[in-house]
C-alpha cells in the first residue's frame, strides 16, 4: 500500500479537516525524530497536573523550554489571562504552527520564539515548563542554577531533572496515577 493510499482511507475514515490535522501533526513528529528533543505531544492529563504543580500566581511569568506545538502555553494561557507565557522552540515550523494557534485563539498573554534553549535568557521567568528527556534537563540544570531568580519553580513532566540531579533534596517528585499516562511530575524550587 502506498502513502497516497494511506492517505485516501484516512480522509475517506476520518473526513478532510480532522484527517488534515492528523497529517499534520505525524509530520511535525516526523521532521523532529533526528534531533536532541524530538516533539511529542502533550496529553491534556499531564497539562493539567502540571498546571497544577506550577501554582500560578497573578503576574508570573512563565516559559515552555522546547515548546512543541505550543500545546502546553496555549492552554494554559487560555485559563490564567493574567499571566505571561512565552514558548520557546527551535523547530520554526513548530513556532509559526504555535503562533497561528494562539492568533486563532486570541491570546494576548502568549509569545512563541524560535531560538535555542543554550542561548535564551531565561532570567525573567517565574515559572519553567519542561517536557524534555532527563539527559537534556540535566545538561539544562547548571543554567537554571545560574539564571533563574530565587523563588522560579520548575516543573519537569514526566522524565525529572536527570539521574545526578534527582536525588537532590530541593526537588520533590510527585507520583500521578497512571491511568493518566504519567508516571511523576517533578518539582524543582530555587
Amino acid at each position: 500500500m502506498t502513502i497516497l493510499q494511506i492517505l485516501t482511507i484516512i480522509i475517506m475514515i476520518c473526513g478532510y479537516g480532522i484527517a488534515s490535522a492528523m497529517i499534520i501533526r505525524i509530520f511535525m513528529v516526523a521532521v523532529t525524530l533526528w534531533t536532541d528533543v524530538p516533539f511529542v505531544p502533550s496529553d491534556t492529563a499531564s497539562l493539567k497536573v502540571a498546571l497544577e504543580a506550577l501554582d500560578l500566581k497573578k503576574g508570573d511569568e512563565v516559559v515552555d523550554l522546547g515548546s512543541g506545538d505550543g500545546k502546553f502555553i496555549l492552554y494554559a494561557a487560555k485559563r490564567y489571562r493574567d499571566v505571561n507565557f512565552t514558548g520557546l522552540e527551535l523547530n520554526k515550523g513548530l513556532v509559526l504552527y504555535s503562533k497561528i494557534n494562539a492568533k486563532l485563539m486570541r491570546l494576548k498573554n502568549v509569545s512563541f520564539i524560535q531560538g535555542d534553549i543554550f542561548q535564551f535568557d531565561i532570567s525573567k521567568f517565574t515559572k519553567v515548563y519542561l517536557y524534555l528527556t532527563s539527559t537534556f534537563v540535566s545538561k539544562l540544570m547548571p543554567k537554571f542554577r545560574e539564571e533563574l531568580p530565587s523563588g522560579a519553580r520548575i516543573v519537569s513532566v514526566h522524565f525529572g531533572f536527570g539521574e545526578k540531579n534527582d536525588s537532590d533534596p530541593s526537588i520533590t517528585h510527585v507520583s500521578v496515577d497512571k491511568i493518566l499516562g504519567i508516571d511523576r511530575v517533578s518539582i524543582w524550587n530555587k
